[in-house]
């Protein structure tokens, strides 16, 4: 296990990384907008593990690192103030449940013809395509 950034990271048997939860002392109920980042201590962050944003409620907005593939099963579950979320077109796989219970969840910021907008489309979310946003 890596503590960085106030988050955890389990190492997987590839030698990648996997986001664990927050770190040892956070207090979740103070983070607001949240960062994951691509890779800590020269390792690839390419996971968001399940459950471990579960009642974040204070957490408003998420940006997702560039290597990061997956996002599993109810990693955000509850985050009832969660508005927005950043998505790289890294992301291949999300989970169905990854935002159960997030009602505050507005729009999802991703590139056109990824998962991120078959996520939102599927989800009745705003997708916005991030190149046009950054333009």
């Amino acid at each position: 296990v890596i503590a960085k950034e106030r988050l955890m990271f389990s190492v997987s048997e590839d030698g990648t990384l996997a986001v664990a939860g927050f770190a040892e002392g956070v207090n979740v109920d103070e983070i607001e907008n949240l960062v994951i980042p691509s890779e800590v201590d020269g390792k690839a962050v390419t996971r968001i593990g399940s459950w471990v944003f579960d009642k974040c409620t204070s957490l408003t907005s998420v940006t997702i690192g560039s290597s990061v593939k997956s996002i599993d099963d109810c990693a955000f579950y509850g985050c009832k103030s969660l508005t927005s979320i950043t998505i790289p077109d890294s992301v291949t796989s999300i989970d169905s449940s990854a935002f159960l219970d997030c009602p505050s969840l507005e729009k999802i910021v991703g590139v056109k013809g990824s998962e991120a907008e078959q996520y939102a489309k599927e989800n009745n979310i705003v997708f916005v395509d991030k190149i046009l946003s950054e333009g």
